[in-house]
């Protein structure tokens, strides 16, 4: 019985490390953390009136981002579904999330397009 355990741990771990989608999630991860990393090296050399607007930029994508939580975990939409509600009224809750969520993408995406935008200009 002992020695299923690790087996089967070999075969699944054999089986992910050969799926596409798992190999293509972790180059995207790699890349992701490679240009974080050179994004948090270009913010810690910025002085003066840069700094403050990577600052702005940052905190504007984090509240695009918790905008957009809001509207995917929205409660009114979750407690209508869970209990039942249909037509109008689960439409309403839908859009209305709906809504949360395209705009907390957008503010999130303008920030960081922002963000990425002013780091290019300082560098040429």
């Amino acid at each position: 019985m002992g020695r299923i355990i690790p087996i089967t741990g070999k075969f699944l771990q054999a089986a992910l490390l050969t799926c596409p989608l798992y190999v293509w999630s972790r180059k995207a991860q790699r890349k992701k953390e490679r240009d974080q990393g050179d994004l948090n090296i270009w913010l810690h050399k910025l002085k003066g009136k840069d700094k403050e607007n990577a600052a702005a930029y940052q905190s504007r994508m984090k509240s695009g981002r918790l905008i957009l939580i809001i509207g995917i975990f929205c409660p009114l939409f979750w407690l209508s579904l869970l209990a039942g509600e249909t037509g109008g009224i689960l439409l309403f809750h839908f859009t209305h999330s709906l809504s949360f969520v395209i705009f907390g993408y957008y503010m999130y995406r303008k920030a960081r397009n922002d963000l990425y935008r002013m780091k290019a200009q300082n560098e040429n």
